[in-house]
């Protein structure tokens, strides 16, 4: 039997319960109070770059507070994410108007969720952006627990759940 890990590398399945606040403190994430903590692979994509980067090394019972920069976050707010579609690419029931969100699929089958820039009759500009694109993210995480993953899990890219795979 593999011993447990003292602290957090790549290939360890990390499993952690955090709260994700902007620069004026507002809570934009959390799932601390919740049963199950998250869980993810380390040192894969499988969160933001920049908390990955910032967890290696951690261990069992520590909290850290780590500010991740947009470039190590969701990336820079870009003016070449705003697209201009028909008004006729959504529902007939739809409100288009500046704000709203929508979820669709680009070109590749890929799911993309969009936000109303601007709403002006038979156009709409959509921004492409992440909603957190070019904002700095506060992040406050306790790691609840560090194993090694699994070799299903370091073939898939991903830490699965009690049990096994489970998507």
């Amino acid at each position: 039997m593999p011993s447990t890990p003292q602290a957090i590398a790549a290939g360890h399945a990390v499993a952690i319960y955090y709260t994700l606040t902007d620069d004026a403190g507002q809570v934009l994430d959390t799932n601390k109070g919740q049963k199950k903590p998250l869980v993810y692979l380390a040192g894969v994509g499988n969160i933001v770059k920049g908390l990955d980067d910032a967890l290696m090394g951690a261990v069992r019972g520590e909290t850290r507070k780590v500010d991740v920069a947009p470039a190590d976050g969701y990336g820079e707010w870009t003016e070449e994410a705003l697209e201009t579609i028909p008004r006729s690419a959504f529902p007939p029931e739809a409100e288009v108007v500046k704000g709203a969100v929508f979820h669709g699929q680009t070109p590749d089958g890929l799911p993309i969720q969009v936000r109303v820039h601007e709403a002006d009759g038979d156009e709409v500009k959509v921004d492409k952006n992440h909603p957190l694109a070019g904002q700095t993210l506060h992040f406050e995480v306790y790691v609840y627990g560090i194993r090694h993953a699994t070799e299903e899990e370091k073939q898939h890219g991903h830490a699965h759940g009690p049990g096994g795979h489970q998507h």
